[in-house]
């Protein structure tokens, strides 16, 4: 592959250049808007995923249709095309490309730098994403001191969402808990504090790297996207992503090898609660309950809430950032998960104030504690 950088617009400058989007996510469709923008919606051919389960399907983009096909396709394709990085697995694509030789003179481009960061050198962006790697390639003692190590224990998974509040997080201390994203814009009011944190959000741990750094808990847990982007964490496991290939269970009974957001970090710390040995998993602030969310007609509907327990002028640094959230795909995910737990003997419960996640039996967080 030969890697390029440079503006949108010069991306797009290629008179006879046709492209394929590597990617169907959030920042797929970003993209799009930008293609959109410059008016070139018909340099589009196809997009290309990992997923298997989306190959054959269309992405329509306005007026137009294009087909999600697998990687491999791209190997018999003879048309001369590049091809566009559209997704935060950035290092795990560009390598997955590298390994067939039919791409060897096309060229690359990786949107998230081509929007953000243009000027960067990409060939020695991609040395110095290598070293990261091999450094952190092999922490399979460190998850497996942590495997079981809870086992028929309870504990708490604290999400970010409007109803949490500092009293309930007072009521948690001395209890075993998770935190996750942006949890600690609420430690300035409440002597609480995770046991574990974790975040799978490339906007948070680029924006709140040195905050991450500082944190006093015991563990760690950070996508290993963060050593694409260069970012090393104090005191972190680097999370896997799974390949969507068919032997893996889409709620990863190992986290050691790879693992699944579901579309939100609760559904992370799950997998990662069950990997510890907890059979007893209580949610506490995970509404389920957003401000601009997709509908499973694919309208947006805007709800009078805020998306997070803080204000947006509280989180000046990506506030901004957070897009319409598909609470469908979300609620299917908890799905699977209850479905996991039920045939292995866990039981997740719903401490949440109000909110629309009714997944999980509700019960009362002052019962819980007092037992």
């Amino acid at each position: 592959m030969v890697f390029q950088n440079g503006s949108v617009e010069e991306l797009f400058n290629l008179n006879d250049e046709k492209f394929v989007i590597f990617g169907t996510s959030n920042i797929a469709m970003t993209l799009m808007e930008d293609v959109s923008r410059v008016g070139m919606c018909d340099k589009i051919l196809y997009f290309v995923d990992n997923d298997y389960s989306l190959w054959g399907q269309n992405i329509r983009y306005q007026d137009r249709e294009y087909r999600i096909e697998a990687p491999e396709y791209l190997e018999h394709d003879t048309e001369d095309i590049s091809i566009i990085i559209a997704s935060t697995y950035v290092y795990d694509i560009a390598n997955q490309l590298e390994k067939c030789a039919a791409l060897t003179n096309r060229k690359c481009w990786f949107y998230t730098f081509v929007k953000w960061h243009p000027d960067y050198d990409m060939t020695e962006y991609l040395e110095k994403t290598r070293q990261l790697h091999q450094k952190y390639a092999d922490q399979t003692k460190q998850f497996k001191r942590l495997q079981n190590s809870h086992k028929g224990e309870r504990c708490f998974i604290v999400g970010n969402g409007p109803s949490l509040n500092m009293e309930d997080l007072d009521l948690l201390r001395g209890e075993f808990c998770f935190g996750a994203n942006q949890i600690f814009l609420a430690f300035d009011r409440t002597a609480w504090r995770p046991n574990v944190y974790l975040t799978v959000n490339v906007d948070t741990f680029l924006a709140y790297r040195h905050e991450i750094n500082k944190l006093e808990c015991g563990i760690k847990f950070i996508d290993s996207k963060a050593l694409d982007y260069g970012v090393e964490i104090r005191d972190a496991l680097y999370l896997k992503h799974g390949t969507f290939a068919e032997d893996e269970e889409f709620f990863s009974s190992d986290i050691g090898r790879y693992y699944y957001n579901g579309g939100t970090v609760v559904y992370t710390a799950l997998q990662t609660a069950v990997y510890m040995g907890f059979n007893r998993i209580y949610l506490i602030g995970v509404d389920n309950n957003f401000t601009f969310e997709k509908s499973r007609s694919g309208s947006v509907i805007k709800n009078s809430i805020q998306n997070h327990f803080y204000k947006a002028e509280d989180d000046k640094k990506i506030a901004d950032l957070y897009a319409t959230v598909d609470v469908g795909h979300l609620t299917e995910s908890f799905e699977a998960a209850r479905e996991y737990a039920d045939k292995n003997g866990i039981r997740i419960c719903n401490a949440t104030r109000g909110g629309k996640l009714e997944v999980f039996p509700r019960v009362r967080l002052e019962e819980i504690i007092a037992r």
